[in-house]
């Protein structure tokens, strides 16, 4: 992989895909993709089993914007490079989820990319970017 600027997060771009974070109105304007990409079984199937509905995705939006001011980390929305079309999120969060063992505490990466661009190597490079990017910021460690 390219050498990466890690000091801006706004515009980072690893390679087909670029990265944007969830902190302005820019990102309500990907409401309707993100909606629909949450809507979509092929999307949810391993990710809860059952799809979203509207007010859960708009939560979920919400729930983005609020990480980066507080926890100094959080989630990108992921555009194709060469058609600027938003196609799935990623980042870090800690959600506080209740499983065992707890990673209460612990930054945990999530993914998820919307059905048309499944297959073409996005996942991984954009995976690749966020760790790199992750480790730059001198954090402890993060789960999966």
């Amino acid at each position: 992989m390219a050498s990466i600027n890690m000091r801006c997060v706004e515009g980072f771009q690893p390679g087909q895909v670029k990265f944007k974070k969830f902190d302005g109105r820019s990102r309500v304007d990907d409401f309707p993709d993100l909606m629909a990409m949450w809507t979509e079984r092929a999307v949810t199937h391993y990710i809860g089993g059952k799809t979203m509905r509207p007010d859960e995705c708009w939560t979920r939006l919400l729930r983005y914007r609020g990480l980066w001011p507080l926890l100094g980390f959080g989630y990108w929305a992921v555009e194709e490079k060469s058609t600027g079309r938003f196609v799935g999120d990623i980042g870090f969060a800690d959600f506080h989820r209740m499983i065992e063992p707890s990673i209460r505490g612990v930054p945990e990466i999530g993914w998820v990319l919307a059905p048309h661009v499944h297959g073409k190597g996005y996942a991984s490079e954009a995976v690749a970017a966020a760790i790199q990017w992750f480790d730059a910021q001198g954090k402890r460690r993060c789960v999966c």
